[in-house]
């Protein structure tokens, strides 16, 4: 009985994965492309060279200006997720991120959540929180906590 439960919520998890990577790819915000989902099994892009996969932000080692452009490109992934899938990632850290072809990709959206999901906010005021405290322990200068937040959910600015 528990193996039923168990593999019905790793079917449930895959599906989400798959349904939120859809969501990510469809609107041109760098993530893996899902392929397909079997059960429990969700098979999706390789992201790497020469079979090797490419490193989270955590341990891409970065130079400092690098280090700089990918906070604003964390940044605007923060914000398109928002308002272009109306999603918020709810576990967004340099551990969810890779850079891959030089550019940043968001991992692991099977927990993200819908923008009318009752701790959205909650969650993407976290979301904002680890982004800032990552990049300021980098050396990069950030927005406040509040600012990023703010820039994320307003509806009036165009990126």
């Amino acid at each position: 009985h528990s193996l039923v439960v168990g593999v019905c919520n790793l079917q449930m998890w895959a599906e989400k994965e798959m349904r939120n990577l859809l969501r990510l790819h469809a609107a041109n915000i760098p993530c893996p492309k899902p392929v397909q989902l079997r059960l429990h099994i969700l098979v999706m892009e390789f992201l790497g060279e020469n079979g090797v996969a490419s490193p989270r932000l955590k341990d891409a080692n970065l130079p400092p200006a690098r280090m700089r452009r990918a906070y604003t490109e964390v940044v605007l992934l923060l914000r398109n997720m928002y308002h272009r899938c109306r999603l918020v990632h709810a576990d967004f850290s340099e551990y969810n991120l890779l850079v891959h072809a030089d550019e940043v990709y968001v991992i692991d959206v099977s927990q993200s959540v819908e923008l009318d999901h009752p701790r959205a906010f909650d969650f993407l005021r976290e979301d904002c929180r680890h982004a800032n405290d990552y990049f300021r322990r980098q050396g990069v200068a950030t927005l406040t906590n509040k600012e990023l937040f703010d820039f994320v959910v307003d509806q009036g600015v165009r990126c």
